[in-house]
């Protein structure tokens, strides 16, 4: 087995005479975070009450190299140790953080350039609920689709089964703009959009376009300056999902756009990729949290804005 080591510092091997369970071999860890005995984890966490900031410093650069697997322990202490919270909690976030960089780099790859919109959402979500059990949002939107399925016959007319999905949608199922608090960030994450049926423009349109793929409907996502919307590019029709999933043509959307003082141009009504659309949903949240003045998580998500802005598509892979 390979191990990484680290140098102790000497304050720290004098102090590890206070605590029986620890010795000189913690300091050497299986390359598999997962081999870490938890024994070793609740060990280290004791070590966060220490006073010397260089043994400090050195527990929590162990904890930040375990990982994830140290996740349960560390939310476990914060219950434990209320003094410590504030130290776990850092540790916590930024462990969640670099794994989510991670997949966020992984939605792209050299050998299949596509981005899953789908998972990218769910990743946004998982930047506010770590412990988001997206299996079970993406069975919800799968019996979603099934119940659609079986009113949407193979012979359905297109604009026919747009109908079907608006009404199942947004009137049998309730889903709608949230008018009363537009700044809440729970908005635009896709897990809370199904839990509590409403969103803004743009996750909602998310979550249209979800449904719409699995029933292959041709639904693209339209970005349009100010406002998000689904686009039926076959048949030229749009679905303003905030507002109830009211059908729009493309003299609707340009009369919109008017108003919102943007004037026309057919290049807003072309498709959004699902590239475009994640770095869409991120710079809302950017801007809802530079309303709420919260610098600390304004340069988080410009941080996963930035990533996902580094990924290579290809034109064909990422609608």
């Amino acid at each position: 087995m390979r191990f990484v080591c680290t140098v102790v510092p000497e304050p720290f091997a004098e102090r590890l005479a206070d605590y029986p369970s620890l010795s000189l071999q913690m300091i050497a860890f299986p390359n598999t975070p997962a081999d870490i005995p938890e024994s070793r984890i609740h060990a280290l966490i004791q070590l966060l009450n220490e006073t010397d900031p260089h043994i400090v410093q050195t527990i929590h650069h162990h904890l930040l190299m375990i990982g994830p697997p140290a996740l349960p322990h560390l939310r476990w202490a914060k219950q434990a140790y209320p003094h410590l919270s504030a130290q776990l909690t850092h540790l916590i976030e930024h462990i969640h953080d670099t794994h989510l960089e991670q997949a966020f780099k992984e939605l792209s790859k050299p050998d299949n350039p596509s981005i899953d919109l789908e998972t990218g959402a769910f990743l946004i979500a998982r930047t506010a609920y770590p412990e988001l059990a997206i299996d079970q949002y993406r069975a919800r939107l799968d019996e979603m689709a099934e119940t659609l399925r079986t009113q949407i016959g193979p012979t359905c007319h297109l604009k026919t089964a747009i109908q079907i999905v608006n009404h199942y949608l947004f009137h049998e199922q309730g889903f709608r703009g949230n008018r009363q608090d537009y700044y809440d960030p729970d908005n635009s994450f896709l897990n809370v959009v199904l839990d509590r049926r409403v969103g803004i423009p743009i996750s909602l349109s998310v979550l249209y376009l979800l449904i719409g793929y699995r029933l292959r409907l041709p639904v693209v996502g339209v970005g349009m300056p100010g406002h998000f919307i689904v686009g039926v590019p076959s048949i030229s029709l749009y679905i303003d999902c905030f507002h109830g999933g009211t059908l729009l043509t493309d003299a609707d959307c340009a009369r919109t756009l008017r108003e919102l003082g943007y004037g026309f141009d057919a290049r807003y009504l072309q498709p959004t990729s699902h590239k475009q659309i994640l770095a869409r949903m991120l710079r809302n949240l950017i801007a809802i949290f530079t309303h709420h003045q919260d610098t600390h998580h304004v340069t988080r998500y410009t941080r996963f804005l930035s990533i996902i802005e580094s990924l290579t598509t290809s034109k064909t892979g990422d609608p």
